[in-house]
């Protein structure tokens, strides 16, 4: 490891010592912890922090100032990750913006708002049962008949809560 300090550093990349100032701002660069700055650690993380896109710009001033960081063309994973990262990000909250306005996908809170309330006429209209039929099954014995009666009464509630399932959508 070599360390040194901030102009010897901006001499040997070819750099003003403003630039290497700004570096050191931006985080671009490894610093010693006695205050110097560690040369190799420190071109690594300039290559992998550079931005692919301004290298036509890196190369027009290097080239002019002569400066002293190899270009091997490989910026590293660093930025193209975190780009193609974003890019992923931004590409599924678009997707989702997209499902949301054509009615594809809805809020989890409003369908769990729905459900419980298909639930709650569902179990109300199940509890009148034997309220409504008490009196009139006491009377029966015939007990096909029961059983006709019994199952009228759950269809007729599982319909009405078909209905309100079918208006939800």
């Amino acid at each position: 490891m070599t360390a040194v300090n901030q102009s010897e550093f901006a001499k040997i990349l070819g750099f003003s010592r403003s630039a290497v100032t700004q570096l050191k701002k931006a985080g671009r660069l490894v610093m010693t912890e006695d205050g110097l700055v560690d040369v190799e650690a420190s071109k690594q993380r300039i290559k992998e922090t550079a931005d692919p896109n301004r290298d036509d710009v890196m190369q027009r001033h290097a080239s002019a100032r002569g400066s002293n960081i190899e270009d091997d063309s490989d910026t590293g994973p660093g930025f193209q990750e975190a780009r193609a990262l974003k890019e992923h990000y931004h590409a599924l909250q678009a997707k989702i913006d997209y499902e949301t306005r054509i009615g594809e996908l809805v809020e989890r809170a409003e369908v769990e708002r729905d459900w419980v309330e298909v639930a709650t006429i569902l179990r109300t209209s199940l509890e009148k049962i034997p309220d409504s039929m008490a009196a009139v099954l006491a009377a029966e014995t015939d007990h096909s008949r029961v059983h006709a009666m019994l199952t009228e009464q759950i269809e007729k509630v599982l319909k009405q809560a078909s209905e309100h399932i079918d208006r939800l959508a």
